[in-house]
């Protein structure tokens, strides 16, 4: 017989007490569908690491129901559980099942063999790679096989290329995402309208104005993504002052009649951005905290909650010696993850060193950027900038590395550094966000060369060329190649424009 769970309150709480129960239920081969999709749900919340070894043992045993065996994979992959050296040989060795699970598992260190399936549309993994690549491969020769996939007969596939482009934004997929609007199939036209509210061109605001008349769910994604776009524009018109204004003002002209807003249709808020805030301390002994994450069983919500909540400088010098390897060794990765923002407090740069080699990408990310909160040290700038070129090393956790190695190394050596990754890195996000430092380090002369990539094409998006006018703005430098990236349609590109004759401030 089916066990009822209050699976709301079970997710709610976080409460692991439920974890063998809910594992035994899903094992059940007759088990309805629909339960065992709850189930799966309720145990990717919980989340609790004692689940692992028996979804593993099923996801590869051959004669598990296959939906047991999917509902495992899924668990899995929700939890980023994968033992990513064992990734490899399930590929190889594996069925359709577990191969699918290990290509959806791999990162920038299994590029080797992802790029090969991500470059044949006829492969059975082809749709598998295409997801893999979505995060973490921003170079441009992968940028081409995410928009190559839009045009793949599968829709599908195109769908699935739609989505993962969002998270990129390439300069080169607006004109097949704009294509992508009149598909055959709504939910391809559905996922490029998705995407395309992150270009900030006139050409994309006005196509998604001209089809926000559409019927149905495509129509309100439509309207939701162009909603969404105008309101940008009207934000960064809004901010604008004097001649910045005038000349954003002049720009937007061309889709005025799209845009035609009054003053109190401006949009009051800027776009949503991830910040990482501090929490609101709560008063939490040492011997609370290791007696509650030592119980595997119970509401986990709560043991979270509080350890999030500890206030690192109100523990003794002996709650800090058994407290760093409880949290450093624990077996929940929240423990672990959550654990970094103590030892960056305490300053204990061992334990920290050694979740950048957790298993788990997201320790491995919270480490380094709470290394970069730590006393300034030769050994956290060394270990950082070798860190730079891990191959898992991009993106958000690219920029987070290199503001960790800024903050431990005199200025002098960073510039230096700084200036050949700004100059021929392909990771777009650190060539960024090098620029960004050597800005803040008023390194005129470092700047100076790289000016030569304003009249040269993106890598992936305009964000470089907008670094590069606004260092100029806040240097004093004469920009390159103005004229022809006045003729660009992007808003981050003329808004940066707009900017260089204004004091920096």
């Amino acid at each position: 017989m089916t066990v009822i769970f209050p699976h709301q309150k079970i997710r709610d709480e976080e409460d692991r007490s439920f974890t063998f129960a809910l594992l035994a239920c899903l094992a059940e081969p007759d088990l309805p569908e629909d339960e065992r999709h709850e189930i799966a749900d309720t145990l990717e919340r919980l989340d609790d690491p004692r689940a692992e070894p028996r979804l593993l043992e099923w996801l590869q045993d051959r004669a598990a129901p296959p939906p047991v065996r999917e509902a495992a994979s899924s668990i899995l992959r929700s939890a980023g559980a994968q033992n990513r050296s064992q990734l490899a040989a399930m590929l190889r060795d594996g069925d359709s099942l577990v191969q699918r699970y290990a290509v959806l598992g791999m990162d920038h260190r299994h590029a080797d063999f992802l790029e090969p399936l991500a470059r044949d549309p006829g492969h059975p993994l082809h749709r598998e790679a295409i997801q893999a690549v979505e995060w973490g491969f921003e170079e441009p020769r992968f940028q081409v096989l995410k928009i190559a996939a839009l045009s793949h007969p599968d829709p599908s596939l195109r769908e699935t290329a739609a989505n993962v482009l969002l998270w990129d934004e390439p300069v080169a997929a607006e004109e097949p995402l704009l294509a992508a609007l009149d598909d055959t199939e709504e939910r391809v036209a559905a996922s490029a309208a998705n995407t395309l509210q992150y270009y900030p061109t006139r050409r994309t605001l006005a196509r998604l104005a001209e089809l926000s008349a559409r019927e149905g769910k495509l129509g309100e994604v439509i309207r939701s993504s162009f909603d969404d776009l105008r309101a940008r524009f009207q934000y960064d018109l809004k901010e604008a002052e004097g001649a910045e204004r005038e000349a954003l003002l002049a720009w937007m002209q061309p889709v005025w009649s799209v845009l035609a807003f009054t003053d109190d249709e401006i949009c009051h808020e800027p776009p949503e951005s991830f910040v990482r805030t501090n929490p609101v301390h709560d008063i939490v002994t040492a011997d609370e905290l290791l007696s509650s994450l030592s119980h595997a069983d119970g509401p986990w919500a709560e043991k979270k909650r509080r350890l999030r909540s500890a206030d690192p400088a109100a523990f003794s010098p002996s709650d800090i010696e058994r407290l760093t390897p409880f949290v450093t060794t624990h077996p929940d990765p929240d423990v672990r993850d959550e654990g970094a923002r103590l030892l960056a407090a305490w300053n204990r740069y061992d334990e920290l060193f050694a979740l950048l080699d957790d298993p788990r990408f997201h320790i491995s990310k919270t480490a380094m950027y709470y290394l970069g909160k730590t006393t300034p040290n030769a050994l956290v700038a060394e270990r950082a900038f070798r860190h730079i070129f891990d191959p898992r090393t991009t993106t958000t956790h690219a920029y987070e590395t290199l503001e960790t190695y800024v903050a431990h190394t005199p200025a002098e050596e960073a510039i230096l550094r700084l200036a050949k990754l700004a100059a021929h890195d392909e990771r777009e996000t650190l060539r960024l966000h090098a620029i960004y430092a050597l800005t803040r380090l008023d390194a005129a002369r470092a700047i100076a060369p790289l000016l030569s990539l304003l009249e040269a094409p993106p890598l992936k998006t305009w964000s470089v060329h907008v670094a590069l006018l606004e260092a100029c703005r806040t240097l004093g430098l004469a920009p390159h190649g103005l004229d022809a990236l006045r003729e660009l349609d992007n808003l981050n590109v003329q808004q940066a424009i707009a900017r260089i004759g204004r004091p920096s401030s």
